[in-house]
C-alpha cells in the first residue's frame, strides 16, 4: 500500500514538475502573441476536446485541446483569436483566451483535420451587452459564490459571538477560540462582500447598456496577472485621456487590457458616471469610474 501511494505521489508531482518546466522554458523564450484562431470541432457540451487553426509564421497549423470548457470556446468565436506563446522546436506551446486567466499546454499537429467543422453559437449574439450569452453564466457562477460563503459567515458570526459571551466571565481561552474561529473566515467574507460591493452593480450597468465602446486604455496594477482593484486611463473621443479606477478586475481581464492596450466599456463612457467593464464573450466583469479631463478640473 505504501509502495502504491509513493508510486501515485511521484507520478503526480512529475507531471507537475513537467508542466512547470515547459511553462518556465516557453515563458522565458518567447512572448505572447495576438494570433487569429479559427475553432474546429468541439460543441455545446460542458467540456470537451476540440483543435484550433492557427496562422503560424511557417504556415497554418492546428492546436490541439485534449479538454476546453464550452465557455472558453465561445469566446474564440466570438473573438476569433488566441494569446499564442511559442511554439518550440518540440512544438510545445501555451495559450490563453481573452479574459481567461489560466493558460493551456497545448501541442502543434502537422497535419489540419479535414472532419471537423467549426461550432456554431446556439444562442445568437446581438449588438446589446445584456445578449451576451456568458451574462447569465456569469451570474449563476455569482450566485454559486454567495451561497458557498454561507458557511464562511456563519463562522465569522459564530466566533463573534464565542468572544461576547466570553467577555462576562473574563475566559482568556474562549476570547481566544472565538477571536480565531472568526479570523479564521474573515478574509473569504471579505472577498465576496468586496465583489458583492463591485461586481453585481457591473451586472445592472450591462444590463442597461446599449453597446460595447472599445477604446485605447493603460491599466496600472501591481503586475499583468493581478486580480483587485486597479487604476489606469483611458482615451475617450474628442477629451482625451482621463483616469480610470475598477472596483474589482478579473486577473484575465487585466492581462488582456495588458496585452491589447485596449478597454472594453459597456454603458456611458462620459466623465464621473459608473460604467461596466470586461471582453465580450467573457463573464466576469467589473465596474468602473472614470475621472474628468485635467482641463476641466480646478
Amino acid at each position: 500500500m505504501a509502495g502504491y501511494w509513493t508510486y501515485r505521489v511521484a507520478g503526480r508531482w512529475g507531471l507537475v514538475l513537467s508542466a512547470w518546466r515547459t511553462e518556465r522554458a516557453l515563458l522565458g523564450r518567447f512572448p505572447w502573441t495576438d494570433t487569429p484562431a479559427t475553432l474546429l470541432g468541439g460543441g455545446p457540451r460542458r467540456v470537451s476536446s476540440c483543435g484550433v487553426r492557427v496562422e503560424l509564421p511557417t504556415g497554418p497549423a492546428l492546436l490541439r485541446f485534449r479538454l476546453m470548457p464550452w465557455s472558453y470556446q465561445r469566446i474564440i468565436i466570438r473573438t476569433g483569436r488566441i494569446w499564442l506563446c511559442g511554439p518550440d522546436h518540440r512544438g510545445r506551446a501555451k495559450v490563453r483566451i481573452d479574459g481567461v486567466i489560466m493558460m493551456s499546454s497545448v501541442r502543434v499537429a502537422d497535419t489540419l483535420p479535414a472532419g471537423p467543422a467549426t461550432p456554431t453559437l446556439a444562442t445568437p449574439v446581438g449588438t446589446r451587452p445584456a445578449d451576451e450569452p456568458q451574462l447569465a453564466a456569469g451570474r449563476t457562477y455569482m450566485r454559486r459564490v454567495y451561497r458557498a460563503a454561507r458557511l464562511p459567515l456563519a463562522q465569522v458570526v459564530l466566533g463573534v459571538v464565542i468572544c461576547v459571551s466570553a467577555v462576562p466571565t473574563r475566559s482568556v481561552a474562549l476570547v481566544t477560540l472565538g477571536a480565531g474561529v472568526a479570523l479564521d473566515q474573515m478574509p473569504t467574507v471579505y472577498r465576496v462582500m468586496r465583489d458583492e460591493v463591485w461586481t453585481r452593480p457591473a451586472y445592472r450597468l450591462l444590463a442597461r447598456a446599449e453597446r460595447w465602446t472599445p477604446l485605447p486604455a493603460e491599466i496600472q496594477a501591481r503586475g499583468p496577472w493581478h486580480a483587485g482593484p486597479a487604476r489606469g486611463r483611458v482615451q475617450l473621443p474628442d477629451v482625451g485621456w482621463v483616469s480610470m479606477r475598477i472596483g474589482v478586475i478579473s486577473a484575465g481581464n487585466v492581462a488582456t487590457i495588458h496585452d491589447t492596450a485596449t478597454v472594453w466599456l459597456a454603458g456611458d463612457p462620459a466623465a464621473g458616471k459608473p460604467i461596466a467593464v470586461g471582453v465580450p464573450g467573457c463573464p466576469f466583469y467589473a465596474k468602473a469610474k472614470l475621472g474628468r479631463p485635467r482641463s476641466a478640473v480646478r
